[in-house]
């Protein structure tokens, strides 16, 4: 689709939606009661649920929250039913801007279904959590002491089109955040949902949304805290042990043109016992600085224990899951086996114009 023909449809859907949203957007009852903490996930998945996110939403559960599933697209009926029976309720909607778009009409039903949540989490289903038997990264997540937690943070780095006075900043990821009342009853919180527009262009949905949300709150006195940060990652290197910097040099699945073949030489250098100290911490650096911390710590994270979740993002493309699965192979990392077989799935894949 042309960048013209999603600038059309975005001017179009925003008077326009309101209307359609009263016949396009279904609520469904659920079968389980409605908590104090409530996670609404966003689902899109027009093939059909895949395994993996069944234990996404039994990790939820353990963890106390209330489903409440918001499906954007298509989705078949006998999925529909089983979330019907997992969770407090089920919206089905057209995938009208994105994530955020699904995030502000589920976030509207709350508000006017019931009473607010102590806690409210927010997240997609871009994400293999758990991906193995290990660290519990929800509670980690959960022993998070502040009004505005995220997963991960990530550097809005400049580029075309991008507002420069945002970028070049760090802001929360939103495929996995959390609030609390204090942040759902605020002015701030209330005014960014009601003013947020519906978009049909990726970029717009990424400033205006992603960085948009972090921005808003944090302007209103709720600075995200991250479990996985960007900044503490790249604070480490300079004193890291050498052998822990080996260690995440050589544990990396996604990489891109630009990086590979200078990881590829130092790589070669470590292997002959030719790597400069210096050399390594300045890749690294380099890195950190151009990779999201959840592609830095794809696999990384799960190696030393520090996340136990995997971001699907870079990892549709088949070679890099090829090389996360040689990764946990060669380690003996056991890899929960429905995602195992999902990664599987991807890596025999053709190459893309194969």
């Amino acid at each position: 689709m042309s960048s013209g023909v999603r600038v059309l449809q975005t001017a179009l859907m925003r008077p326009l939606w309101p209307v359609l949203a009263r016949r396009m957007v279904r609520v469904r009852p659920g079968r389980q009661p409605r908590t104090d903490r409530i996670a609404l996930v966003l689902i899109y998945q027009p093939g059909g649920l895949p395994a993996s996110l069944s234990e996404t939403f039994d990790a939820l559960t353990r963890h106390g929250y209330a489903l409440f599933f918001v499906v954007n697209g298509a989705l078949p009926e006998p999925d529909l039913a089983a979330l019907q029976a997992r969770g407090i309720a089920v919206m089905t909607r057209p995938n009208i801007g994105y994530d955020f778009g699904g995030y502000r009409d589920g976030i509207a039903h709350l508000r006017g279904s019931g009473p607010l949540p102590a806690q409210l989490l927010v997240m997609n289903d871009t994400l293999w959590l758990p991906a193995m038997d290990g660290p519990d990264t929800l509670a980690a997540f959960d022993a998070l002491d502040a009004p505005y937690a995220a997963l991960c943070n990530f550097p809005y780095r400049p580029g075309r089109g991008r507002n420069p006075a945002l970028s070049g900043q760090t802001y929360a990821a939103s495929f996995l955040f959390r609030v609390s009342r204090e942040v759902l009853d605020s002015a701030a919180f209330a005014r960014f949902w009601a003013g947020y527009p519906l978009s049909a262009a990726k970029a717009q949905v990424l400033e205006r949304g992603e960085v948009g949300f972090s921005k808003a709150m944090s302007d209103a006195g709720f600075p995200p805290h991250c479990l996985l940060d960007h900044n503490a990652i790249a604070a480490r290197i300079p004193a890291l042990p050498r052998p822990e910097l080996e260690d995440f040099l050589r544990r990396l699945p996604v990489l891109n043109a630009r990086l590979r073949p200078a990881h590829g030489g130092l790589m070669q250098q470590l292997a002959a016992g030719t790597a400069d100290d210096s050399d390594l911490r300045a890749f690294a650096r380099t890195l950190v600085a151009a990779l999201n911390p959840w592609d830095s710590h794809a696999y990384y994270g799960l190696f030393r224990g520090d996340v136990n979740f995997i971001k699907k993002a870079n990892l549709k493309h088949p070679a890099n899951a090829r090389r996360l699965l040689d990764m946990a192979a060669a380690d003996g990392l056991a890899l929960r086996p429905c995602v195992r077989d999902e990664l599987g799935a991807i890596a025999a894949r053709a190459e893309p114009g194969v």
